[in-house]
């Protein structure tokens, strides 16, 4: 659940910390536009923590970065290159915290 918001599915990226975890997911072939929310939740009790996030295609071309609050969805609507088929999720966080990161997307 980020805000008041509760989500029935997603994949989550556990361990976030400064040198970047991530996942990699399929998109199906001839697909021009995806909707990717980017979640966020740190460990952290007594400060406040933001994390970023990067998507690339298989190629590695960013298609879209940003810096994302703890606690937070951010909403990316993805015009894709011709012909990408996966997208690569990066995210980063506070140096020796162990943070999670939430992919929800939507190819419709």
């Amino acid at each position: 659940m980020f805000g008041e918001t509760q989500y029935s599915t997603a994949f989550m990226v556990s361990g976030v910390n400064s040198a970047g975890q991530g996942v990699a997911f399929k998109v199906k072939a001839g697909t021009t536009k995806v909707g990717v929310l980017i979640g966020f939740k740190s460990s952290a009790i007594d400060k406040v923590v933001t994390g970023s996030y990067t998507i690339t295609d298989k190629e590695g071309q960013a298609l879209s970065t940003g810096q994302i609050n703890d606690n937070a969805v951010v909403d990316n609507v993805l015009v894709l290159p011709k012909n990408t088929t996966e997208l690569q999720v990066t995210f980063k966080g506070p140096a020796g915290e162990k943070s999670n990161g939430f992919i929800i997307w939507d190819e419709s």
